[in-house]
């Protein structure tokens, strides 16, 4: 061997060395922390970075397994809309295409055509919906593809301490649930959501919403992303494009349904698309502490939804055109965005970081379901994932970090955990629905202080 050649050897060995030597201390020092409870505690609670991340990701994710695997075991599973749904599969199967006569023992089907794709997968790998035992296992996996995709969007925020994620596995008792032992369509629904969410980061626009697409035809309630959803897009494309991009949703929407519309179009529409459903009082989880007549109260929801618009307004102009200081700043934004022009070229953007995306879109969904005219046991999982990256991603004390023994750090923990009692209330009380609303006014309280006060 030339001299050359030896020296260069000698160097690529004391590079890998150094590397090896860097890497091992890394390692060591690392996991020599689980055994330090103290520095553990202070990691998971601070750390930002991506290995303690995926560290607590992969515990929470394996704690996961080992729950839907208990769950399988020994949960009793309860019917209550699962064998709706197979009866309405058999009667789309059977080529009825009146939505106003596709229903079964619990009512007719009031959600559009995607469901009745996705469920006639399900029926198929059920053996027509009797395999219910299967059809849990089914729904167990579809709970952990779930957990998985919500770790990876609030790893890509880069914002989110790790115990937020350990808080989301073993305060879930009511998802769990959801999932496992009632097997309702608000899950898929979800998954469809979180996907969307995690492909609007990775930048595949398209993908992204087919997804939500996709969500959309199973549930209408990921209507309440649209509005961010718009400006995001509004902020990376401007008007024409981002039209563009948004008539992808309705052309999905309409071709899963265009059995539907060719034949009962005013059936299907007035079925599918009933905004003005009445809800039933006795399985209210929010409003419960209000009288009956009052619940079902035409003008009590016209102020719910005006406060919902204004509420959703106010932190549309306050944080999604945070960046344009003064009034005129933001109305030229959105004059720029509109038309396409450069003539004001000290606008920035809004949209700037993961984190930006992921909260606009969170909290737009929070506002939404604050303001419910009703919530049902199965909307939870609407937005279940959603409270922990709310209330713990923009929180710190005076050095930049939080302390697992601080009280903010416990109020909301306590907050998360209220929460969950008030969902497990079965049936809500005066005293559970009154305590969901206080929690949902403490996030509100929590968004305001870590966002825009400190």
């Amino acid at each position: 061997m030339s001299r050359r050649s030896m020296t260069g050897s000698i160097k690529y060995k004391g590079k890998m060395g150094a590397r090896y030597e860097s890497g091992m201390k890394y390692f060591k020092n690392d996991w020599t922390c689980l055994f330090d409870v103290k520095r553990l505690c202070k990691r998971i609670v601070n750390s930002k970075d991506e290995y303690i991340f995926n560290l607590t990701s992969k515990f929470c994710l394996i704690s996961e397994i080992l729950i839907c695997v208990l769950i399988l075991t020994f949960g009793k599973y309860t019917e209550i809309d699962w064998s709706t749904y197979m009866q309405q599969i058999k009667l789309y199967q059977s080529g009825e295409y009146d939505y106003t006569k596709i229903g079964g023992d619990t009512g007719p089907c009031v959600y559009p055509a995607g469901f009745l794709r996705i469920f006639s997968l399900l029926s198929s790998l059920t053996d027509n919906g009797f395999n219910i035992y299967r059809g849990q296992q089914i729904f167990s996996l579809l709970y952990l593809v779930l957990v998985f995709l919500v770790h990876k969007v609030f790893k890509a925020t880069r914002s989110l301490p790790p115990v937020a994620l350990i808080i989301m596995a073993f305060t879930s008792y009511r998802v769990h649930s959801i999932f496992i032992l009632r097997l309702f369509n608000d899950g898929i629904s979800t998954i469809f959501v979180y996907l969307f969410i995690y492909l609007l980061l990775k930048e595949s626009y398209i993908l992204s919403l087919l997804s939500f697409s996709m969500a959309l035809s199973i549930k209408m309630n990921a209507l309440l992303y649209v509005p961010v959803l718009g400006l995001i897009l509004m902020d990376r494309f401007y008007f024409m494009r981002t039209l563009k991009y948004l008539l992808i949703i309705p052309g999905v929407i309409l071709l899963l349904s265009y059995q539907f519309i060719i034949s009962y179009p005013n059936e299907y529409f007035g079925q599918a698309f009933d905004f003005s459903r009445i809800f039933l009082y006795k399985w209210t989880v929010n409003w419960r502490f209000l009288d009956e007549s009052l619940f079902l109260n035409v003008t009590f929801h016209k102020i719910l939804l005006l406060s919902h618009v204004t509420v959703l307004a106010i932190f549309i102009w306050t944080f999604c055109l945070r960046e344009q200081l003064f009034f005129m700043r933001k109305v030229y934004y959105v004059i720029e965005r509109l038309t396409r022009t450069r003539r004001f070229g000290f606008i920035s953007k809004v949209f700037n970081t993961n984190d930006d995306i992921v909260f606009g879109l969170l909290f737009s969904n929070f506002i939404g379901i604050s303001f419910a005219r009703s919530l049902h046991y199965q909307f939870y999982v609407w937005y279940y994932h959603s409270i922990p990256y709310l209330i713990f991603s923009g929180m710190k004390n005076d050095k930049g970090e939080m302390s697992i023994l601080s009280l903010s750090f416990i109020f909301r923990c306590l907050i998360i955990l209220i929460i969950e009692i008030c969902w497990c209330t079965f049936p809500a009380t005066f005293i559970s629905s009154l305590l969901l609303q206080f929690c949902h006014a403490s996030i509100y309280g929590i968004v305001i202080y870590d966002r825009w006060l400190c």
